[in-house]
């Protein structure tokens, strides 16, 4: 998957208790698989999203450069699937 508006991130100044999960919920409504592969395209020195440090800067993506509408179709494929093939 590609993201649209790679320039567009917010930058976070991690706060103490803060976790990648609280802030992308925060600041983009959710936390998945995908958002996690464009948080650590902005942050590559980030070794471990697991383990962020109060005081670290990280980047995440703007709510707009969430590709909602690809992971809505990503999830429907599967299903879409088996009808395809009935009509053959």
């Amino acid at each position: 998957l590609t993201m649209q508006g790679l320039d567009a991130d917010i930058r976070i100044n991690v706060m103490p208790g803060q976790t990648l999960y609280q802030i992308s919920v925060k600041k983009l409504g959710t936390y998945n698989g995908a958002i996690l592969e464009e948080i650590r395209g902005l942050n590559p020195w980030l070794s471990d999203p697991d383990h962020i440090q109060p005081g670290q800067k990280i980047r995440i993506p703007s709510a707009t450069a969430v590709p909602i509408d690809a992971q809505r179709a990503a999830e429907q494929a599967p299903s879409a699937a088996p009808a395809e093939a009935g009509k053959r």
